[in-house]
């Protein structure tokens, strides 16, 4: 096993410490909801560079609203996962 560091530094054990015991089956809900979520950020980072293009006067609202959807969802997700 290869980690970040050369095996003169590691620690006896330590590679077995960071591998998972036993790693469960990935169901069929955790699969959808990635393959979900990968393609719903695709598209999204699509049409912002199809918007973009599209009119390039009204790229500073467009940037506006980016910065407010991400400012926006890193406030929910401090919250919600903090």
């Amino acid at each position: 096993h290869r980690i970040f560091f050369s095996e003169a530094e590691a620690k006896p054990g330590l590679a077995e410490s960071l591998i998972a015991p036993e790693a469960g089956t990935v169901t069929l809900l955790s699969k959808t909801a990635t393959l979900g979520g990968g393609l719903a950020i695709g598209m999204a980072q699509l049409f912002m560079k199809l918007s973009f293009g599209a009119d390039p006067d009204a790229e500073g609202p467009l940037a506006s609203v980016i910065c407010a959807d991400v400012i926006l969802v890193s406030v929910l997700c401090h919250f919600v996962y903090h």
